[in-house]
């Protein structure tokens, strides 16, 4: 038995109804609600991971140049890449101190520098606006912590510098 044309149509066909359609979307727009807060604190912890772990590495390299070729070496808070500064929200330098006064000549020669973009919408809280590293290692002074913090968060992280010149990395309490 045939069967008719009209029969044969309605029965290919496989699709959603409006009420399916607005269903999916609906369930959809709740699920992308939920996920953008979770973005933005990934967002925040990464950056704070990378300007964390930049440091640390500016840290090590400061620490083992000392060690490596006998001389000072400075890691400062910078604002304009050239000179040291006072906060640590604008950036920094690594730069070897020949003359040992902890202030940056055109004759000393620059290791390596963050700009303000790698602390950007960050809070970096330190002690001392300097750290700087002996020909044997060692870093003088009190112990230097400097906390990461991101707008609104209690929790933070951390790079620490001992007096025996090692460095570590930790978590911190913002407030």
């Amino acid at each position: 038995m045939k069967r008719s044309y009209q029969n044969r149509c309605h029965a290919n066909l496989a699709g959603f109804t409006l009420i399916e359609l607005m269903i999916g979307i609906a369930v959809a727009a709740i699920l992308f609600g939920l996920a953008v807060p979770q973005f933005s604190t990934v967002t925040q912890n990464a950056r704070m991971t990378s300007a964390r772990n930049g440091l640390y590495a500016a840290m090590q390299l400061a620490r083992t140049e000392a060690l490596t070729r006998r001389v000072h070496v400075v890691v400062c808070a910078s604002a304009n890449g050239e000179s040291c500064s006072a906060s640590w929200d604008s950036g920094a330098l690594v730069f070897v101190d020949t003359n040992r006064n902890r202030q940056r000549e055109s004759s000393e020669r620059l290791l390596t520098q963050f700009s303000p973009d790698s602390f950007k919408n960050l809070d970096v809280k330190g002690g001392r606006r300097l750290t700087s590293f002996g020909p044997d290692g060692r870093s003088g002074g009190s112990n230097q912590t400097l906390a990461f913090c991101a707008p609104g968060r209690a929790d933070g992280l951390s790079v620490v510098v001992s007096n025996a010149g090692r460095v570590r990395m930790g978590k911190a309490v913002c407030r």
